[in-house]
């Protein structure tokens, strides 16, 4: 395989910015308006976009064998390798209620969210709690 020309990634990251800023964009994060008599309701999203990557290569030199000479001759190899990734995540997070010219953010509560931060909190309560009765009864 020939070698990746710098081109080449950049139409890759290009292209991929481009993706990346359509999904980001106010049309994913506010969703359409939903009109009902005089209310109006407007959704609410978080978009979390992360990702990572590498590029690598390198040149080795291997001995190669030559049979019709006899004979051992060194020869440089070129290599190359990478790899991406990415994750992207759109969750609700609550909606937007007009009403009669006033606005109010309404938001969701996600009760996953809550019971592994109270998970989390006891633990480290009960992590605390075993390191401060370890140094009193010295």
């Amino acid at each position: 395989m020939d070698q990746l020309k710098s081109a080449d990634l950049s139409s890759i990251f290009s292209n991929l910015w481009d993706k990346l800023k359509n999904i980001s964009s106010t049309k994913t994060i506010f969703g359409d308006p939903i009109k009902e008599d005089d209310i109006t309701i407007i959704p609410v999203w978080k978009v979390l976009i992360s990702g990572g990557g590498g590029l690598w290569g390198g040149e080795t030199e291997e001995l190669e064998e030559k049979p019709e000479k006899k004979e051992t001759e060194n020869e440089k190899s070129k290599w190359f390798g990478g790899g991406f990734g990415w994750n992207i995540t759109v969750k609700p997070i609550g909606y937007i209620k007009i009403k009669d010219w006033e606005s109010e953010f309404i938001q969701i509560i996600d009760k996953t969210d809550i019971v592994l931060k109270s998970m989390l909190l006891g633990g480290l309560l009960v992590l605390a709690h075993m390191i401060f009765a370890k140094k009193t009864h010295k």
